[in-house]
């Protein structure tokens, strides 16, 4: 039987591939040497990195190690053969029992090689437009936060007066709710944007869905909603809150679009894919579907088909950022007349993560807090915040000026620093204080949230980060926590 195998490998019409863990090729057919122009003996020197045009491996890299032990695993790419040139080929891998990787590949003409890039361009358009609106998302919440910043701190501080007459209190304190409604906005603007502000954990998605049912439920109103939760092994790293945001934005949806009549469910799976299998959560609803032109736009922030004052066009957005964030897909299926599915597929997990633990850093007592901030209203509303509570505060409107400040001032007990900066930001502010006081306390504030800052520079592993808008209670307990 082995050697019939062997024979049926041999004379197979595609190119067929075998490699070890590391990538190196161990065995292959005759197709595959006619493809790649190479002898057996040159093509079992290489890797398989060796076979994968360059430029595209600087954004899809080869991950073996993502194999799924079941199934297969299909993917268009761009391939080089001995002499340098490059074609289009479909790939199908899968891991051996033994840890190998085996590959199919066929390369693509005509027809298919049309249809092939017409897909990946069409895939490429859609990415790089969420992405971009993800970044200009993302810089919108940031001044936002800012302005959101200042307004929530002057309200508190005309709160916290005892002479402000009753009348206003309501109204000021209006405000306040308001601005913190605001805040809630940004935050799914930092969602989709992929920058969320939880850390993730280890969840079961059944106990997840089961404990929010009731919630779901009435979220669904009359429209009938079921349940069936047949995933193996549903552990998923994940926000657990967010993903709670996810299904509810997505089972409103639903239930809209469905009617009073209609039905809508939710059913989950676990196929394989990657290294622990993928956990899949469909949310099917049997409403008359979307149109085709609407289709491109569903997950664009701000999108909505809803009457003015229904929607803010955000649920799906939202949704998009905190699946790609937590490493999954997410994808819409609808057909005018037909209902509509949404599929967020998630990586399987079977252990939950090492959490980041912060070394308690011993440091000398000192007075004065530095207040570094380039924004004139949220450096003006937090020293007067810092000033009633009793610190003394000296301020400073950009890095350059801090350093300045700090040679001139020995009683700095701790510096309060944005991170975004025109000229020295946060981070190098931080890294250059440390150097002349390795014991210093910094906190660092910033409309971003610290996985948006990773574009800009790593968070110090001694150094926390509070996130704008903030309340007067949050900042003080924060600077005191970092004083004591």
């Amino acid at each position: 039987m082995e050697e019939w195998y062997r024979e049926l490998v041999e004379h197979a019409p595609d190119a067929i591939t075998v490699a070890d863990e590391t990538g190196l090729h161990v065995a292959c057919n005759d197709a595959a040497c006619r493809l790649f122009g190479y002898s057996r003996a040159e093509l079992l020197r290489t890797r398989v990195i060796d076979l994968a045009a360059p430029a595209q491996l600087a954004v899809d890299p080869v991950r073996l190690d993502r194999l799924p032990s079941r199934g297969r695993f299909v993917k268009i790419r761009a391939l080089r053969r001995k002499d340098g040139s490059v074609f289009t080929a479909e790939v199908n891998s899968a891991r051996l029992p033994d840890g190998h990787a085996v590959a199919v590949i066929r390369e693509l003409a005509g027809p298919e090689l049309t249809a092939a890039h017409e897909e990946a361009r069409r895939t490429t358009r859609h990415a790089e437009r969420l992405e971009a609106l993800g970044r200009m998302a993302g810089a919108v919440a940031h001044d936002f936060n800012n302005l959101l910043a200042s307004i929530l701190t002057e309200a508190e501080l005309m709160l916290d007066e005892p002479d402000v007459p009753e009348s206003l209190r309501e109204g000021i304190g209006g405000i306040r709710d308001s601005v913190r409604g605001a805040g809630r906005l940004t935050d799914q603007l930092l969602a989709f944007s992929r920058h969320p502000t939880a850390p993730s954990q280890l969840v079961d998605l059944h106990a997840l869905l089961e404990e929010n049912r009731v919630a779901l439920e009435k979220i669904a109103g009359r429209t009938r909603l079921t349940l069936s939760l047949d995933a193996e092994e549903p552990q998923v790293i994940v926000r657990p809150e967010q993903l709670v945001n996810v299904v509810s934005s997505v089972v409103t949806n639903a239930a809209e679009a469905a009617g009073d009549d209609g039905h809508v469910a939710i059913r989950t799976g676990r196929e394989p894919g990657g290294a622990h299998g993928q956990v899949f959560l469909r949310i099917v609803d049997d409403g008359p579907g979307i149109p085709d032109d609407v289709l491109p736009h569903v997950f664009e922030p701000f999108f909505t088909t809803k009457a003015r004052g229904r929607g803010t066009g955000l649920g799906l957005a939202m949704a998009y950022g905190v699946v790609t964030q937590a490493g999954g897909q997410i994808t819409l299926r609808s057909r005018d007349g037909e209902g509509t599915t949404v599929e967020v597929r998630l990586p399987g997990a079977v252990r939950a993560p090492r959490p980041r633990t912060t070394p308690p850093v011993r440091r000398e007592a000192a007075d004065a807090i530095l207040l570094v901030e380039d924004d004139d209203a949220v450096r003006r509303s937090t020293a007067r915040v810092l000033t009633r509570a009793g610190f003394v505060v000296l301020v400073a409107a950009s890095g350059e000026e801090a350093l300045a400040r700090f040679e001139e001032e020995p009683a700095i007990g701790l510096v309060l620093s944005d991170v975004i900066m025109p000229g020295m930001d946060g981070f190098q502010l931080v890294e250059e204080l440390q150097r002349r006081a390795p014991r210093l306390r910094v906190l660092l504030m910033s409309g971003y949230t610290g996985d948006a800052l990773d574009r800009f520079g790593r968070l110090p592993d001694d150094v926390q980060l509070l996130t704008k808008p903030f309340e007067i209670a949050d900042l003080l307990a924060r600077i005191r926590a970092a004083l004591a």
